[in-house]
């Protein structure tokens, strides 16, 4: 998405400099303020709107992190929780963010300030994953830590909390879920299928979607109203899979029209759809009611996404209270990303009473079901002694096994408890060897710390690759 014949709103996002010792501004900033750059707004292959990192960083020599108020806006990750490459955020036009940066004497070669344009970098393809919707809610703020073993808890805690609010479900997920035919007998109330839209039949003309006789027989049910049929056919137009063009208006039809009859998931999948702006305008408000839909019917992760539009405020008021309801509601059936939250939330008193033993408990139950956030987390709990005696070897035992799944707090943990021999023994090249995996994969942290031992003369075999610009 590229702005070639003018600079608007919908097209840029509005940035400027901050700095550490920069006062706290009152009054609002528009874009057209003196200090405010732009920089172009694009569509990833899934249709988000999305500003590149690396276009910030070209605009802002030493930029840092990018903030919304006091809200440092996460980068956009992966159904594996780890950064989407090359590092992006969701843009939002219509406000200006602040880039923190090193340097107070930020050089700019910019004729006019409140006109420049940055041209992208073209994003590679194909791209999947999961993605979260930038919030404007309570902040959460995350310093870097000097020592990466006697950082604060809370640091890694929260890190991983801004990891889970992720409202939007991935195709794997969407995949693994209409292949399961219990899903198909989830349906509450009765549905006039002919009289509601099935004389909208030409949604399927071969002009909206490059139709393949391979799934004429999903086509012919989804018509007559097979519930199955139309999350398959949804899930098909969602992926650009089966012969079919990828339309994201279509896969939110056929989605809604399995969701109008009653079918949990697919509710979800609406609500999911509309949480991000696919094939329909993004509407945070008629997210929440289509995850209200799913979850009264007792679905774990439409209980789990309504607790995250309660706690970050998208589309209903931010309650803490009311997540929490929908966590537990989520976590009694077993959803791992529920207990951790119900663990961070215990362990910082966010809308319950502080209570670091009941923290370790949703830790633990979520690290028994392999989640890496549970395992990292009740790792630190060990190490810290917060809620748990202090253990730190069974410390380390839960970093590996978080590292050892490529989570990448997990892996620089690791490095750190070899580099001070903490349940282990004392290991710099070992301890290298984790801060290496961390490191290329853009962790500044780690990075420091793999080039402080190799100045000091170990690990000469292992060799750095070109750093991604990866903000921890």
């Amino acid at each position: 998405m590229l702005c070639t014949e003018a600079v608007t709103q919908e097209c840029v996002q509005a940035i400027r400099p901050v700095y550490n010792t920069s006062p706290v501004q009152n009054a609002p900033i528009t874009a057209t303020d003196q200090g405010v750059v732009h920089v172009t707004i694009q569509l990833d292959p899934e249709g988000r709107k999305i500003v590149l990192w690396e276009d910030v960083q070209f605009a802002l020599k030493g930029a840092i992190n990018i903030r919304h108020g006091t809200k440092i806006l996460s980068f956009l990750r992966g159904s594996d929780y780890q950064a989407l490459l090359p590092l992006r955020i969701v843009a939002l036009p219509s406000v200006v963010l602040d880039v923190l940066v090193e340097d107070p004497l930020v050089q700019m070669d910019v004729v006019n300030r409140a006109l420049l344009v940055v041209q992208p970098t073209p994003l590679p393809m194909p791209l999947s994953g999961t993605q979260s919707p930038s919030s404007q809610s309570e902040p959460r703020p995350a310093p870097l830590c000097d020592d990466m073993v006697e950082c604060d808890f809370n640091v890694y805690a929260d890190r991983t909390l801004d990891m889970l609010t992720v409202p939007l479900l991935s195709l794997d997920q969407i995949k693994r879920h209409t292949e399961n035919d219990e899903l198909n007998l989830s349906i509450t109330r009765p549905f006039d299928c002919n009289s509601s839209w099935q004389s909208q039949q030409n949604s399927l003309e071969p002009s909206d979607g490059a139709i393949n006789e391979d799934i004429a027989d999903t086509i012919v049910q989804a018509v007559h109203c097979d519930i199955r049929a139309q999350k398959m056919l949804a899930m098909a137009f969602q992926r650009g899979s089966d012969g079919l063009s990828q339309s994201y208006e279509l896969a939110f039809k056929w989605y809604l029209r399995a969701a109008e009859q009653g079918d949990s998931f697919a509710q979800l999948c609406v609500g999911s759809l509309l949480a991000y702006g696919q094939g329909v305008p993004q509407d945070y408000t008629k997210a929440a009611t289509w995850y209200l839909m799913a979850a009264n019917q007792g679905l774990a992760v439409a209980q789990f996404y309504l607790g995250v539009m309660y706690y970050e405020g998208l589309g209903v008021p931010q309650e803490y209270s009311k997540a929490i309801e929908w966590y537990i509601k989520a976590a009694q059936q077993g959803h791992p990303d529920a207990m951790v939250s119900l663990g961070i939330v215990s362990a910082r008193g966010w809308g319950v009473p502080e209570d670091r033993s009941k923290a370790v408990e949703w830790f633990s139950k979520a690290a028994d079901q392999g989640n890496r956030g549970g395992e990292t987390l009740l790792g630190l709990a060990y190490l810290h002694g917060h809620g748990a005696p202090r253990d730190v070897e069974l410390a380390m035992e839960w970093f590996l096994k978080a590292a050892s799944k490529g989570y990448i707090d997990g892996q620089v943990l690791v490095g750190a408890m070899y580099a001070k021999g903490l349940g282990v023994v004392e290991d710099s090249t070992r301890a290298m060897e984790w801060y290496l995996k961390a490191a290329n994969r853009g962790h500044v942290q780690a990075r420091k710390r793999f080039e402080d031992l190799k100045v000091k003369g170990y690990g000469v075999h292992l060799v750095l690759e070109e750093p991604l610009p990866y903000v921890k």
